[in-house]
């Protein structure tokens, strides 16, 4: 009969690498049913050290290449789990840094570049379908009745000229729907009506000064 190397105590089972007396539900089971030889924490020791070697790395990247996660991947993309996740995450301080990084980014692109200018062109031709008699002096009083901070978030910073009623939508370029906005809340509403928008951003609310 063969001898177990390292027997069960009272209180658990003796760890082969720790050499301590630890619980049985810390060792990851085994087909004989007392588990590894080691207990749970160790194991995790010796496999993060493990990976870093030349031959760790090695199987690693070969069980990698044998996984085809497209399929698995599209799965979890659709799932309603995945896209409350990425609902939050956009919707928080890094998301939304990360995503105004990647705007930045695409913006130096000529693709980019040339989206942007086919932007304004499209504003500028609303702008003259539409009312458009804000002026200058009108839009510093804007600024000066909301403290010049964003209507949307209350930050200060630069701010631009946001449309209660987007200008694609029949809103006019007119004091009565133009508040001030930070970068950052303007470009996520868009073309978004207020209602949607506000709906979306639940964490936003427009002030009422």
């Amino acid at each position: 009969m063969n001898k177990i190397k390292y027997p069960l105590v009272p209180g658990g089972k003796e760890c082969a690498r720790c050499h301590k007396i630890v619980p049985l539900e810390e060792f990851p089971p085994s087909g004989r049913g007392l588990g590894w030889s080691s207990c749970r924490s160790c194991s995790n020791e010796f496999n993060k050290r493990y990976r870093k070697t030349p031959k760790g790395r090695e199987i690693v990247k070969r069980g990698y290449k044998s996984y085809d996660r497209t399929e698995s991947l599209k799965r979890y993309e659709a799932s309603e789990k995945s896209k409350d996740i990425h609902k939050k995450y956009t919707v928080g301080e890094k998301g939304r840094a990360s995503t105004s990084r990647g705007c930045r980014k695409y913006s130096q692109t000529e693709q980019g570049k040339e989206v942007r200018r086919q932007i304004k062109l499209k504003r500028r031709k609303l702008k003259k379908e539409s009312l458009c008699n804000l002026t200058a002096s009108e839009w510093l009083e804007i600024k000066e009745k909301f403290g010049h901070k964003c209507a949307y978030c209350r930050k200060k910073g630069p701010l631009t000229q946001d449309h209660l009623i987007p200008l694609s939508k029949g809103g006019d370029h007119s004091k009565e729907n133009v508040v001030p906005a930070c970068r950052s809340c303007n470009s996520r509403k868009g073309t978004k009506s207020l209602p949607d928008f506000l709906k979306k951003y639940p964490d936003l609310s427009l002030y009422s000064p």
